[in-house]
């Protein structure tokens, strides 16, 4: 893992297309002091045909709810960050190492959706968060043809038993109260969606 003081995140099919991200994200965390545990940006996400997915994805609108809509970085609190609909994608996060470790990275035990464990741990556990919205890389939605991928090798189902897993785990082991608030909407939009599929 390196020794380095902040860990930042990469998929290998996707690419930062700001080539001065980290640079830029370096100023920033200094700037705001050593003590920033997460750094949070922004990417858009593409279909496989290269089409631009337009419905939010990752905490694109949150760039609305800054003050000003300002596209200057700014310190957050969970709060903000959980008004999202969606969450930040490992591409768009940056740890402090310490932290990371001190939450024993991430879980091996979840298969998918482990970049949304991830997350919600952080948020729980970071004093101090900075959030970038600018658009700093390009994530590949994976092709649901193609079965190469833990996003379309198993089913909608496993993927709804992961997510249960992610909110019930937070519901039990996180400790800041609009955390678990969020999860417990999270888990009933589950729960009401899997009713949806079997009542059909």
């Amino acid at each position: 893992m390196g020794s380095g003081k902040y860990l930042a995140f990469l998929d290998d099919d996707d690419y930062w297309t700001d080539s001065e991200h980290l640079n830029k994200a370096y100023e920033e965390i200094i700037k705001a002091g050593d003590d920033v545990d997460a750094y949070y940006t922004n990417q858009r996400a593409f279909f496989s045909d290269g089409t631009l997915k337009e419905e939010n994805v990752w905490i694109e609108d949150l760039r609305c709810k800054l003050k000003n809509s300002s596209l200057e970085t700014c310190e957050v609190d969970a709060s903000f960050l959980l008004s999202s609909n969606g969450f930040a994608h490992l591409n768009c996060t940056i740890i402090k190492r310490q932290l990371y470790l001190d939450m024993k990275g991430m879980d091996e035990g979840i298969r998918y959706d482990c970049d949304r464990d991830l997350y919600i741990r952080t948020l729980d556990k970071a004093k101090k968060m900075l959030f970038c919205p600018r658009f700093v890389s390009k994530h590949h939605i994976p092709d649901k043809s193609k079965k190469g991928n833990m996003s379309t090798v198993i089913s909608s189902f496993e993927k709804y038993l992961y997510q249960i897993s992610v909110y019930e785990k937070a519901l039990l082991l996180c400790v800041k109260p609009e955390v678990k608030a969020r999860s417990r909407i999270a888990l009933s939009n589950i729960f009401k969606h899997i009713s949806d599929i079997y009542s059909s």
